[in-house]
């Protein structure tokens, strides 16, 4: 199997395809992060007060949906950040290919025949 010339920008694609993939998971990541904090907030806030009126236990289980619902997202972020390395790691196995390739044929190149 040889290199050919349109497999350049093949990888080139790729290899922008691959950075911008990696600063996506990097905001979502710190997304998260942040997510995380907020819930953990969340449950220091509740566990340290008292519930005596119907208002504040309203506002109580509000707090507590909302932090049930933020634990649902970081989940789901951990899975689509999970599913977006699996899809780099094709991509580098497709490009460190053609790296493979490429340093094969260099030495072909280099050669004079007489």
């Amino acid at each position: 199997m040889s290199f050919v010339k349109g497999d350049e920008l093949n990888i080139l694609n790729i290899l922008e395809d691959q950075n911008v993939a990696q600063r996506i998971i990097k905001r979502v990541q710190k997304k998260l992060h942040d997510m995380q904090a907020h819930s953990c907030m969340y449950g220091q806030v509740m566990t340290q007060k008292g519930i005596p009126t119907n208002k504040e236990k309203e506002r109580y289980i509000q707090l507590l949906n909302k932090n049930e619902e933020i634990i649902s997202k970081n989940q789901l972020l951990k899975d689509d950040i999970r599913e977006l390395k699996k899809q780099l790691e094709k991509k580098q196995r497709i490009i460190d290919y053609y790296d493979n390739i490429i340093g094969k044929e260099k030495p072909n190149e280099d050669t004079d025949e007489d």
